[in-house]
C-alpha cells in the first residue's frame, strides 16, 4: 500500500463534505490561537519573570478547563449544541483581548487561565457535531485533514510570534489580541454548521445511558453533582472505564512534563523565543500536519485502542530524548518524536468517546472523558515540578513520565484482548453498526443534504 494514500481524503458523504469545508476553516482559525498559546509559558518566564507556581498554573489551565465541561456536557445531552460555540467563543476567546491591559506574570496568567477554563466547554459540542454529521467510515480521515490544516496555522502563528517577541518588547500583547479575533471566528464558523438530524433523538441514536429529567431539575442536579453522568458512564461501561484508566496513566505523564519542559529549556538550554517556537511550533506541528491525516485514515481502518497503544509507546521515547539532549538541535529531534506521537494521541483521544458511545449521544461519554483530564491535570503538573525540584534534575521527572507512558500502553493491550465492548448500547442498532456502508446508501441518508440539515 502506498503510504501517501493514507494522507488523502476527507469526508465522502454530502453532509460530511458540507461539514468538512467549514470544519477545516474553523480548525485553521483555531490553529492561529494554538500557535500563540504554544508560547504562553515562555512569555510568562522570559518576558514577565513568572515563578514556578505561575508556570504550573498556565499548563494546568487547559486540562482543568475540562472539569468545567462536565457541567456543560450534562446540559448538552439531547439538546441544542450550537449556541455553545457563540457563548464560549466570547468567554473563552474574545476575553484574550484583556492581555492588552494587564501587567506582570500573575495578571497575564489570570487572563490566559480564565479564557482557557471557559473554552473547554466547547469540546462536547464539537464531538456531538462530528458524531451527527460524519459517517463512521469518514470521521477519522475528516478529522485528520482538519487537524493538518490547524497544524499549518499553528506553525505560522508560533513561528511569527517567536520572531515578533525577539524583536519587539511586549509584542506578545498584539499577538494575543489577534488570537482573540481568530478564536472567536473559529467558534462562529462552528456555530453556522447545521447539525444533521438522525433517527432516535435530536442528533440521532439511542438516548444516553444517563437519565434525563426536565431542564430545571437537570440544571439543579448538574450544579450539585456535575460528575454524576460521568460516573454513571464509567460504572456501566467497563471497557470504556479501562480505556480511561490507560489514558489516566498517559495523562499523568503528559501533565508532569508540561511545566518542566519550558523551565528545562529556559534554565538548562537557555533557548530564545525563536528556538522555543521552532521546537513547540514549527517542528512539533509540522509532524502533526504530516501525520494527522495518516493516523486519521488508520483510525477508520482500525480503532482508538490500537492507535493509542502505538502512540503511548512512541511517547515514552520523548522524555528519554530530552534526558539525552545536551543541545538545542538534539531537543529538536525529541520534539519530532513528540509531534508524531501526539498526532496519533490527538486522533484517538478525540474519537475515542464517539467509538465507545456508538449510537448513544457522545456528549455524555465526552463529558466523562474530559472530566478525567481535569483530574490528572490537578495532579500531574504539580507532581512534575515537585519531582524536578526535589531531585534537583529534570531527568527524574522525565524518567517517571516515560514509565507512565509505557504503563498506559500495557493497559491498552489488555483492552484489545477484551471479549466484548461492554458499552451501553441499543441491540437494535447492532446491524447498522456493522454495515455503515448500507446506511450511507439508504434513501433517508441520501436525502440528508446540507440544505436539509437542521440546527440543534
Amino acid at each position: 500500500m502506498n503510504p501517501l494514500l493514507l494522507w488523502r481524503g476527507g469526508a465522502s458523504t454530502r453532509v460530511g463534505r458540507y461539514t468538512h469545508r467549514a470544519h477545516v476553516r474553523a480548525a485553521f482559525l483555531d490553529g492561529l490561537v494554538q500557535g500563540v498559546s504554544s508560547l504562553n509559558e515562555f512569555v510568562a518566564k522570559k518576558s514577565l519573570g513568572a515563578s514556578d507556581a505561575v508556570i504550573t498554573a498556565l499548563v494546568m489551565a487547559q486540562p482543568i478547563s475540562l472539569f468545567f465541561s462536565a457541567y456543560w456536557s450534562n446540559f448538552l445531552v439531547g439538546r441544542d449544541k450550537r449556541f455553545t460555540f457563540l457563548l464560549f467563543g466570547v468567554l473563552g476567546r474574545l476575553s484574550l483581548f484583556l492581555v492588552l491591559a494587564v501587567h506582570g506574570g500573575a495578571a497575564f496568567a489570570a487572563v490566559v487561565v480564565g479564557a482557557t477554563l471557559m473554552v473547554g466547554a466547547i469540546i462536547p459540542a464539537q464531538n456531538a457535531l462530528f458524531q451527527a454529521n460524519y459517517d463512521a467510515l469518514e470521521r477519522g480521515r475528516a478529522y485528520g485533514v482538519a487537524t493538518a490544516a490547524q497544524s499549518i496555522a499553528t506553525i505560522v502563528a508560533a513561528v511569527a510570534a517567536g520572531r515578533l517577541y525577539d524583536l519587539v518588547p511586549n509584542g506578545y500583547r498584539w499577538a494575543y489580541g489577534t488570537a482573540a479575533i481568530a478564536g472567536f471566528g473559529s467558534c462562529f464558523v462552528y456555530y453556522r454548521i447545521r447539525f444533521r438530524k438522525r433517527r432516535g433523538g435530536p442528533h440521532g441514536g439511542a438516548a444516553s445511558p444517563v437519565a434525563r429529567p426536565g431542564l430545571a431539575a437537570e440544571v439543579g442536579r448538574s450544579l450539585r453533582s456535575p460528575f454524576a453522568g460521568s460516573i454513571t458512564i464509567l460504572r456501566r461501561d467497563r471497557v470504556f472505564r479501562r480505556f480511561e484508566t490507560a489514558y489516566m496513566s498517559y495523562g499523568l505523564a503528559f501533565m508532569m512534563l508540561q511545566p518542566v519542559i519550558p523551565i528545562f529549556l529556559v534554565e538548562r538550554l537557555h533557548v530564545d523565543y525563536s528556538q522555543a517556537s521552532n521546537a513547540r511550533g514549527l517542528i512539533f506541528y509540522a509532524m502533526m500536519f504530516v501525520f494527522s491525516p495518516v493516523f486519521g485514515r488508520l483510525l477508520d481502518r482500525s480503532d482508538p485502542v490500537r492507535i493509542s497503544t502505538f502512540a503511548f509507546l512512541l511517547l515514552s521515547l520523548f522524555p528519554v530524548g530530552l534526558m539525552l539532549a545536551g543541545t538545542v538541535r538534539a531537543t529538536y529531534l525529541a520534539f519530532m518524536i513528540y509531534g508524531v506521537a501526539m498526532a496519533a494521541v490527538n486522533i484517538a483521544w478525540t474519537m475515542g468517546p464517539i467509538h465507545f458511545a456508538r449510537k448513544s449521544d457522545s456528549a455524555a461519554y465526552m463529558g466523562a472523558h474530559v472530566a478525567l483530564v481535569g483530574v490528572r491535570g490537578l495532579i500531574g503538573g504539580p507532581l512534575g515540578i515537585l519531582i524536578y525540584r526535589a531531585a534537583g534534575s529534570p531527568n527524574a521527572t522525565f524518567a517517571a513520565a516515560s514509565a507512565l507512558f509505557v504503563t498506559g500502553a500495557v493497559i491498552m493491550t489488555t483492552l484489545e484482548r477484551s471479549p466484548g465492548d461492554g458499552s451501553a448500547r441499543d441491540p437494535s442498532t447492532a446491524e447498522q453498526d456493522l454495515e455503515p456502508t448500507r446506511l450511507r446508501k439508504s434513501p433517508k441518508t441520501r436525502a440528508a443534504t446540507p440544505r436539509a440539515a437542521k440546527g440543534g
